[in-house]
């Protein structure tokens, strides 16, 4: 017998991965079942075992297999290629067998063997984090526990009233560190305790061995149930079983069996799913406390978090030196919410942060199972890498729930029961089989049940999604499952619309927020198939929810790269029409949005489609004013009321008469204006304007309410605008494309006409919360936010974005409704003594005003430039004045007289200050 032989001849046993050849019965098995193999597969798969990592030459092999017969090399070949397809079926993406040209074969050298009885001089694995421990020892946890206080508590508590309570939880998320913290505690109800570590075990006919070697009981009686039972009956003992969920049924039974015959007897389990058996308490372990999307708190604020703690901890034991700076809170709490707080994970990032740093490792968590490959060397091989943890799980499902398991990964968000069964319930499967390997599925902690009284709901943990959603080109290889999904989230959509005309908006809004990951991953999945004609049905459901959330910027690229492939008429035109509406809101380009509503009334037109020449005829009207003037604008309202009308549609005649109340306001006819949107708020229902917002864009009740309050506030009456601004505010509820015009409307007039600091800071709190979303409206905050920096602290460096955006123009190009957001821009300017750049903006926006018939707030542009040319000493300032003011008399618009007024005041007597 061979030196390698011999040092094997004790061991019953070698495992690795699902499998355990054993040696003396000469059976390999996978998951505790037998496998086919003929005798020289497991010769040679002995013989490569007894030498890992060192090559079997091949007339080694072919001497030790067939002996003292000759036989063609082929035939070793033969039992190789047999072996691999073996191994290969289990499931595992692992070479075990290689091979070197010319020479022979070999066992991995990476693969992680296990023997029973443990080698000399090793043990049996242990989880990571803990040091070696005897077989039965309750193991020494060699760092500090972080995060799992108040569950170590409850499970000790749920021991002294139960007997068997089993800790529940997704791999890795840290089940056995609890349980060894529990075990550290039960000193009143247990006088002895045992650890079995089931991991290296998988024949389940060796689980009562497992447990009797764990109570180091002498098992030469043969029958290890009866001698746990007679050595252990008048003990106080807690027995932990450790990694249960590969052998559930044979340890049921035990543990049934221990418990039934032992009174002192009590038992902690740790499963992937529960034991169910009759007494058992199940204690889920949820992964540890992470900040959420919206946190952008300090360094302090993130280590109040479970899981950015002990992201740090791990982080210090390579790097001592290591200092959570407010700068790398963002991505400390990013990589800890992205990996759902599982500790394991949490762990294997803080391993690559010396090597890669803080930001670039959250940057990189979309790779996460590549990326976090490199655990402890004392960790079980599941628990060396992140794919290896959540794999092992998955290598315990069936088919079927494999199959429900990818499928449902398609969800980037929450789903109920009925949209799991549309997108998972079909071939091979029925929608009853569905709903039962569901809840198969949340026993096995791969999927999370929420059970939320109003609303209960299924949840993958990121983590676990990504890793199914990894195995979907397998099960799904022409993208079915995109189309199911995309079929869902259309009736979602659907179902979005009906909420917003039945008036409620917010619920509608709630709704869509949960429903906007999935959006983006069916169409990014669309993109990805290169269907054009199933890009576009998605975009155009999608557009109502995507623009009454403000994700403009996002939704223009999509349609536009959609309708870059479209050609055919009929095809383009629904897409038309969101594409220059969400522009109109991104990127404004008045010539292209034109050109898009006018094809879109030609095609539509052609084809007699009324809704959508409708549609397009308000996308015209709404342009005419930036884009020719109010009195085009004006025009075309009449011209859009006359069509309403002939085609009898109501609703587009109330739009009609907003948009030519909004004409006369910009032409500076405040009396007639207010009267065409009192026309409107009196009979155009609140329901019927919420329902036509995302026909027509805005909620255009609201719309009049807006304009009713601007009117009264040009001609002073201050308390009526106030009162029309705060109907108009809760009309729009949450439709934020309308919504923006009332809210910003009133912070720029607040932050023209009050010092109260307070005030101010509390409506932009409220302004930048709900529109901190968008390029568009993000560079709106931006720059309103150096705006109050400049007017508060006369900051210099706050200038420098927003003189960008207008030396750019960029303020030049949106619609007049957004005049009002210059003022505080330019009044900025003057702050910091930039009268040349004031003059030069505000004398041609004035220019441009006039050019157009734009009137209303050509007033405010001469006071304007003429504070600049005051402040510059430039003599023409006193005429600027008097234009000003004239200006202001012939319009009526009294509240900017009173502010010309003081401008000029000021430069009559002395200087003017560096502040308007």
């Amino acid at each position: 017998m061979g030196r390698e032989q011999e040092q094997h001849r004790d061991t019953e046993w070698i495992g690795f991965g699902p499998f355990v050849l054993h040696l003396k019965q000469r059976v390999l098995t996978r998951n505790g079942k037998p496998l086919p193999l003929n005798t020289r597969a497991v010769e040679l798969l002995q013989a490569l075992l007894e030498r890992p990592g060192s090559i079997c030459t091949k007339d080694e092999l072919l001497e030790r297999i067939w002996r003292d017969r000759t036989v063609a090399e082929v035939n070793l070949r033969v039992t190789v290629a047999a072996l691999r397809k073996c191994l290969a079926e289990g499931g595992t993406n692992e070479a075990y067998v290689l091979s070197t040209a010319g020479h022979g074969y070999a066992f991995s050298r990476d693969v992680h063997l296990e023997y029973w009885p443990p080698r000399h001089g090793a043990s049996a694995p242990v989880p990571a984090g803990s040091p070696p421990a005897l077989h039965g020892q309750l193991p020494l946890l060699l760092k500090p526990v972080i995060g799992r206080e108040g569950a170590a508590a409850k499970i000790v508590d749920l021991l002294g009233r139960s007997r068997l309570v089993s800790i529940v939880g997704a791999a890795g998320i840290g089940k056995t560190t609890v349980a060894i913290v529990v075990s550290s505690d039960v000193s009143e109800i247990a006088e002895q305790v045992c650890f079995v570590d089931f991991a290296p075990i998988r024949d389940s006919n060796l689980v009562l061995t497992r447990i009797a070697s764990g109570l180091t009981l002498d098992q030469t009686g043969g029958d290890p149930l009866r001698t746990i039972l007679e050595k252990t009956a008048a003990k106080k003992v807690l027995i932990v079983l450790d990694n249960c969920e590969h052998m559930l049924g044979s340890i049921a039974e035990a543990a049934t069996a221990i418990l039934q015959n032992v009174p002192g007897a009590r038992i902690l389990a740790t499963t992937r799913e529960p034991l169910y058996v009759e007494g058992e308490v199940v204690h889920r372990l949820e992964g540890l406390p992470y900040p959420e999307v919206s946190f952008v708190g300090s360094a302090e604020g993130a280590l109040r978090y479970a899981a950015v703690e002990l992201l740090v901890e791990r982080i210090r034991s390579s790097d001592p030196d290591f200092v959570l700076t407010d700068e790398l809170a963002a991505p400390a709490a990013e990589i800890c919410r992205r990996l759902d707080g599982i500790a394991l994970a949490v762990q294997l990032a803080a391993g690559r942060v010396g090597t890669f740093g803080l930001a670039e490792v959250a940057s990189r968590l979309d790779d996460r199972f590549a990326f976090l490959s490199r655990g402890l060397r004392t960790a079980l091989p599941r628990h060396q890498t992140l794919e290896g943890a959540i794999s092992w799980s998955f290598e315990l499902l069936d088919a079927n729930e494999r199959i429900v398991c990818a499928r449902l990964s398609t969800f980037s968000g929450e789903f109920d029961l009925d949209s799991a069964i549309d997108v998972a319930g079909w071939t091979p499967l029925s929608p009853r089989e569905v709903s039962i390997i569901l809840a198969d599925l949340v026993e096995k902690s791969l999927v999370v049940f929420v059970s939320d009284p109003t609303r209960p709901h299924y949840v993958f943990l990121e983590t676990i999604r990504a890793f199914a959603r990894e195995r979907l080109p397998l099960i799904d290889p022409d993208n079915v499952l995109v189309r199911k999904l995309g079929e869902r989230l259309i009736a979602d959509c659907d179902r979005f619309g009906n909420l917003i005309r039945s008036g409620h908006v917010v619920e509608a809004t709630a709704f869509a927020r949960r429903r906007l990951d999935d959006l983006r991953y069916a169409i990014g999945k669309a993109f990805e198939m290169g269907d054009t004609a199933f890009q576009s049905s998605l975009l155009v459901k999608f557009a109502p929810l995507m623009l009454h959330l403000g994700y403009m910027f996002e939704f223009t690229d999509w349609s536009r790269r959609t309708l870059d492939s479209l050609t055919g008429a009929a095809e383009r035109l629904p897409l038309l029409m969101p594409y220059a509406r969400a522009l109109g809101l991104s990127r404004p380009d008045l010539a292209v949005q034109i050109a898009l509503y006018r094809e879109a009334v030609e095609i539509a037109e052609t084809l007699g489609d009324t809704d959508s020449e409708l549609k397009a005829r308000w996308g015209l009207s709404y342009l005419s004013g930036p884009g020719y003037s109010p009195e085009k604008c004006l025009e075309a309202g009449r011209a859009f009321q006359d069509r309403a009308r002939t085609l009898g549609d109501v609703s587009a005649g109330f739009v009609a008469q907003t948009l030519q109340g909004w004409a006369l306001h910009d032409l500076g006819e405040f009396g007639a204006s207010m009267e065409a949107h009192r026309r409107v708020v009196d009979a155009y229902p609140a329901e019927m304007s919420a329902a036509d917002a995302n026909r027509f864009g805005l909620n255009h009740r609201a719309v009049s309410m807006c304009d009713l309050s601007e009117c009264c506030w040009q001609v002073g009456r201050l308390d009526e605008a106030e009162e029309w601004n705060r109907k108009a505010i809760a009309e729009t509820g949450d439709h934020l494309p309308t919504l923006f015009i009332p809210l910003s409307q009133l912070f720029c007039r607040t932050l023209y006409v009050s010092s109260d600091w307070a005030d101010i800071m509390r409506q932009f709190e409220v302004l930048s919360g709900r529109f901190n979303v968008g390029a568009r409206w993000k560079g709106w905050i931006r720059n309103l936010e150096a705006v109050i920096e400049i007017h508060r602290h006369r900051t210099e460096s706050s200038l420098a974005g927003i003189e960008s955006d207008l030396l750019a123009g960029d303020w030049q190009t949106l619609t007049n409704r957004n005049n009002w957001i210059l003022v505080p821009v330019l009044q900025s300017c003057l702050i910091l003594g930039k009268a040349d750049l004031v003059a030069n903006l505000a004398g041609k926006l004035a220019a441009e005003l006039e050019a157009m018939q734009c009137r209303w707030f050509l007033p405010e542009a001469l006071r304007l430039k003429a504070v600049a040319l005051a402040q510059r000493d430039d003599p023409a300032a006193a005429a600027c004045f008097d234009e000003a003011r004239a200006w202001a008399a012939k319009l009526g618009a009294s509240s900017f007289a009173r502010y010309i007024e003081a401008s000029y005041e000021q430069h009559r007597s002395g200087p003017v200050p560096k502040v308007s």
